[in-house]
């Protein structure tokens, strides 16, 4: 898009889309700007210069070196926000002289985002720069709107919309802007003193100019002044007007003028459709955008926010998609109560975003059941069922999708998603984290047979209190006095980590629609995270660390290890049982109870010899033949225990269990995130998983070292 393609009207220039760094424009293809791509134009623009803004946001630095370049520009400066201003849009508003804002728009202030991948350093150091930028941004506002950097900072916060209304009143808008004040065109002959522009033609010039669709300088319109006839409009590029011979704006005086006989009319001829276009463009074009408006109205359509004969007088009108969309969103905040802030007198309103709950929700459905191969059967998602992954983009950012047929326009939607303020990130990494959390639950692990759950509430280490070291209940004598007894210092401790790895989707796989990429993310990730929740507890249990008395967990001073190695046999498992049966609370004095093992745990150079022996089922002829451990033990196998040892391991339930293990409060599975948006290095996400183990309590298990 070269910088000429900003202006559509001597003294006209809009911005549409997204708010991209210069060295990100070539990425875009026509679907944002740049700031040497305003600076180029501005320089085009002699004297005052008009600039209709409709963008969701961008990058928040080349949003303030185009701030800079309006507030520096000689001449002028008035911006017309049609559709919407927000995010790094909202700050390059300010550097206009004057502010208005058509009636269906709004304006968005928020926090400025970022992503980062890197150590705890680089996340801190990340953080501290936002802050700074917040800041900065924030004195922009507060100078703009005459209130204070704290109360903007706690707007940014909240991330808050405005209507023109509330913005007005907060001091980031000046005025409502109204089509019949309308800055007509140098190419269109002015009114005569006293005449106003039709209201009717004048909105269709307003519809024009937003969809950039007015000639460049050099079309030719005709005025007729003191014309009194129906409104008519040389518009060809507006999808409801078909081109006429000779076309007209209409004036209407707003007094009955003398006559001017002599004064020629002006008529001149356009030729062809504005921009070039031919007429089967024009038509597509009318198709394209019918099409648009209805796939953003169905959600709503479908919800009762909207009722038919609204949507068909938005097609009817022949505005264009955007200020359809504007329109839309006008009647949506409409239905909304505005929020009155406390905070000052003057009303700022956050709009309560019901159908973008809706939308969203729909979406993340949607993705869902794609990744799945589920039936949808939730009404949110089916508008967006037959989606593929661009389309859904689309609608996320409340566009329609139907031309997307190239790498490059497929590509341009995916960027203008991820890095906006759309909700596509979530929705993508929400939904592949069901998927991914869905999997997860279904892989087995070992180490639950032998080990408990517990829950962290954060990151520090966590002390576990061993039941053992309880005292025992006393007899309450007749005096009614309690004997207080006390709880050992032996405390162990267990702590939780976080772990985490980096994914990458193509950009290709994304662009094409290729979910199997996608799902082979979802299958690893499914897949290594209860592999490396083995590998983690095994370590730690094999490890054999010390206790917080200083002696190993398995040890002859505890009273657990076997003297010399053996096979399992009847002798070995009793002289285990033996001992475990005979393990002593804390004060030494109490034997537990009920202290039997249940499990026997074995690696693969056991895992033969111990099915044998709890399954052998032996006709005794003398007592000593017989198998007493048949059906009382149930064998547990992993292969990260590489010898010929063997365990005997009282099940997780009791008391006395050897090993606990554990996750987060609320977040137990392992979840993904959007590392670094989409970019020509396909989508960069994170595997991130939080989980501790830890021994606590050596009377629950006896090692032998095998034979």
């Amino acid at each position: 898009m070269n910088p000429e393609d900003l202006i559509i009207a001597p003294g006209q220039i809009a911005l549409d889309g997204y708010v991209a760094a210069d060295e990100d424009a070539r990425f875009m293809d026509g679907g944002g700007f740049s700031p040497a791509m305003v600076r180029n134009a501005l320089r085009l623009v002699q004297g005052d210069v008009t600039i209709w803004v409709n963008s969701r946001g961008g990058d928040p630095h080349a949003g303030e070196a185009i701030r800079a370049m309006i507030a520096g520009h000689a001449g002028e400066t008035r911006v017309i926000v049609a559709g919407m201003a927000a995010s790094a849009a909202s700050l390059l508003i300010m550097g206009a002289a004057r502010i208005e804002m058509t009636a269906g728009s709004l304006i968005m202030i928020h926090d400025p985002h970022s992503v980062v991948f890197g150590d705890a350093a680089s996340l801190r150091s990340q953080a501290d720069a936002l802050d700074v930028m917040a800041a900065t941004y924030a004195r922009v506002y507060a100078a703009r709107a005459g209130m204070g950097e704290e109360e903007v900072r706690d707007l940014m916060r909240s991330e808050t919309w405005f209507s023109p209304d509330a913005a007005i009143a907060t001091g980031f808008a000046d005025a409502i802007f109204r089509p019949t004040e309308i800055d007509v065109p140098a190419e269109m002959s002015a009114p005569a003193a006293g005449q106003r522009v039709d209201e009717a033609a004048a909105r269709r010039v307003v519809a024009a100019m937003c969809r950039n669709e007015i000639s460049r300088p050099g079309a030719e319109f005709t005025a007729v002044p003191g014309h009194n006839q129906g409104p008519a409009m040389a518009a060809t590029g507006v999808p409801d007007m078909e081109p006429e011979e000779d076309a007209v704006v209409t004036v209407t005086p707003d007094a009955p003028a003398a006559p001017a006989p002599t004064a020629p009319t002006q008529r001149m001829h356009l030729s062809e459709p504005a921009g070039g276009q031919s007429a089967d463009a024009v038509r597509a074009a009318e198709r394209t955008r019918n099409r648009q408006i209805m796939t953003a109205a169905r959600p709503h359509l479908a919800a009762g926010a909207f009722d038919e004969a609204f949507v068909d007088g938005l097609i009817d009108s022949g505005v264009s998609y955007e200020m359809a969309s504007a329109q839309m969103l006008e009647r949506l905040a409409a239905a909304q109560p505005d929020i009155e802030m406390a905070s000052r007198s003057r009303q700022a309103s956050t709009i309560v975003r019901d159908e973008r709950d809706t939308r969203r929700e729909g979406l993340t459905i949607a993705m869902s059941a794609r990744l799945s191969g589920d039936a949808i059967e939730d009404d949110r998602a089916r508008p967006y069922a037959s989606m593929s992954m661009h389309e859904m983009a689309a609608a996320a950012l409340g566009r329609s999708a139907p031309g997307f047929g190239s790498f490059d326009s497929r590509e341009r939607v995916l960027m203008d998603a991820f890095h906006t303020s759309s909700d596509f990130p979530n929705i993508l990494s929400t939904s592949v984290n069901r998927i991914l959390e869905r999997q997860y639950e279904l892989t087995g692990r070992t180490f639950t047979q032998i080990s408990r759950e517990m829950t962290f509430n954060d990151f520090r280490t966590h002390d576990v209190v061993r039941p053992d070291e309880f005292p025992t209940l006393t007899k309450i004598n007749e005096t009614g006095e309690i004997k207080f007894g006390s709880i050992g210092d032996s405390k162990e401790t267990v702590a939780l980590a976080s772990y985490g790895t980096g994914l990458s989707i193509s950009r290709q796989a994304l662009v094409n629609d290729d979910l199997g990429a996608i799902q082979d993310v979802l299958d690893s990730a499914a897949s290594i995270v209860p592999e490396f929740e083995e590998s983690t507890f095994w370590t730690v249990f094999l490890q054999n660390s010390a206790l917080a008395d200083g002696v190993a967990m398995f040890h002859a001073d505890h009273g657990n290890l076997a003297g010399s190695g053996s096979a399992i046999s009847v002798t070995a498992i009793s002289a285990g049982r033996k001992a475990l049966r005979q393990m002593k609370a804390a004060d030494g004095k109490r034997v537990i109870s009920m202290n039997a093992p249940t499990i026997l745990l074995v690696g693969p150079a056991q895992e033969t010899a111990a099915e044998q022996f709890v399954a052998q089922a032996i006709v005794p002829t003398k007592a000593s033949d017989t198998n007493p451990f048949t059906g009382k033990l149930t064998v547990v196998v992993t292969e990260e225990i590489t010898d010929n040892s063997w365990y005997l391991l009282v099940p997780p339930a009791k008391r006395t269990v050897n090993f606990r293990h554990g996750y987060l409060r609320d977040r137990s599975m392992p979840r993904v995130r959007v590392a670094e948006p989409f970019g020509q290095q396909g989508l960069k996400m994170t595997l991130e998983h939080d989980f501790g183990v830890g021994g606590v309590n050596y009377r629950g298990g006896f090692k032998n070292p095998g034979a």
